[in-house]
């Protein structure tokens, strides 16, 4: 019988240092867990010509991204995942990707003014205020998480100890 997978989901805006905690909290788990992010199938594995850019990118990174996913949790590989839910239609869509797993849910929380200050410093993509408050607006409800993290206030290193103290304690 294959293991069933363990997914810590990191949920926020751009620049609410998902990828930052993600690698701590790889780095600080006793057991291997595979880090997957949205911005490596948008960034890495989409064409960046802008003759492209007409058709839906976002659409087919996100299938791409999820069809990848769904084949790790076959396996029974241990994810963690990083991506931005901003709406209802898009939660059910990873809602149901994820379903063969065991989701361990988790939001991080920063400040509109400090998204945006992260976001004007950042050199690994293409800037866009727009988007990040989008998505600050527009995230999946505080109701439905498993644990909250401020990214504002605590560093990466704390958070990722409290992550790893609340996923033990909520899986097992």
């Amino acid at each position: 019988m294959k293991k069933k997978s363990n997914i810590i989901f990191l949920n926020g805006p751009s620049s609410a240092g998902k990828s930052t905690l993600a690698r701590q909290i790889q780095s600080s788990m006793p057991q291997p867990f595979y880090y997957m992010a949205i911005d490596q199938y948008q960034l890495g594995v989409m064409p960046q010509k802008e003759q492209f850019f007409e058709i839906d990118l976002h659409e087919i990174s996100m299938e791409m991204f999820y069809d990848a996913v769904k084949a790790h949790i076959d396996k029974g590989y241990d994810l963690i995942l990083d991506d931005v839910i901003d709406s209802d239609a898009y939660d059910q869509y990873v809602k149901e990707a994820l379903k063969e797993a065991t989701v361990f849910w988790i939001r991080l929380e920063c400040s509109l003014p400090i998204l945006i200050q992260r976001e004007l410093l950042r050199l690994d993509r293409k800037i866009d205020v727009e988007n990040v408050t989008k998505q600050f607006h527009n995230l999946r409800p505080l109701k439905n998480y498993d644990l909250i993290i401020d990214s504002e206030h605590c560093d990466a290193v704390t958070n990722s100890a409290i992550v790893r103290k609340e996923f033990y304690h909520e899986a097992f």
